[in-house]
């Protein structure tokens, strides 16, 4: 469900997400001759890392996340015309 200004986007990153989903699986599939916890592992604790390290980036350290269209649009005309100050 993503609104229609960022559908096609989101519809063409899902589907790339899968894409490589669908590319990996067989290489996930060869580390069972390791032992039969290595490829749940190697799918459990990737997102799991992933997901800590989104904490400590700037842009979303210690702030609240947007839930609106129109909260990032603001948040972009902020960022738009600090750095048009900055380069000034």
């Amino acid at each position: 469900m993503f609104p229609t200004v960022v559908r096609s986007s989101a519809l063409g990153i899902a589907s790339m997400m899968a894409r490589l989903g669908a590319m990996v699986a067989p290489f996930a599939a060869a580390l069972k001759p390791f032992g039969r916890w290595c490829s749940p592992l190697a799918f459990g604790i990737l997102p799991l890392v992933a997901a800590l390290l989104c904490f400590v980036l700037p842009e979303t350290k210690d702030c609240d996340l947007m839930m609106t269209i129109q909260e990032g649009q603001v948040l972009e005309r902020r960022n738009t015309e600090t750095s048009t100050e900055e380069e000034r």
